[in-house]
């Protein structure tokens, strides 16, 4: 059985409110309107800019082990990618290794691990859920 630091428990807690919030809100707000006519079709806006995140560095040409996400369903690459895990981050002091979602190696392994996501992390990536 996995227990859950105090911080993830809080940050799994507060997403799971913010979905509940984003379930309920549109159907709540659905009476505001108080028009019977049909509302004009609008123009979709185009989607925001993706958060700012470190430049990806150049592609290297050899394979580091903790890159193989073959074993990986594809699920769990789907949520690696939403977290825009990459191997390498720009920033020296916005590391896995320095995250508060760190899980160092474990014996002779040369890959960690992280709490959000699974597969390999190497101590020098960065994802959007960074936290010190």
């Amino acid at each position: 059985m996995t227990i859950l630091s105090p911080h993830r428990r809080a940050f799994l807690k507060l997403f799971g409110h913010l979905g509940l919030v984003g379930l309920v809100a549109p159907a709540a707000l659905s009476g505001c309107g108080g028009r019977d006519e049909p509302e004009p079709q609008a123009q979709a806006d185009p989607l925001p800019a993706p958060a700012a995140k470190p430049d990806t560095p150049a592609a290297d040409t050899t394979a580091h082990p903790c890159s193989d996400v073959s074993g990986l369903s594809a699920d769990d690459r789907a949520l690696r990618e939403s977290y825009e895990y990459a191997d390498v981050s720009e920033d020296e002091e916005l590391i896995c290794q320095t995250c508060e979602f760190w899980d160092p190696p474990v014996d002779d392994e040369e890959c960690g691990g992280c709490q959000l996501f699974a597969g390999p992390v190497r101590d020098e990536g960065w994802c959007n859920a960074w936290s010190g």
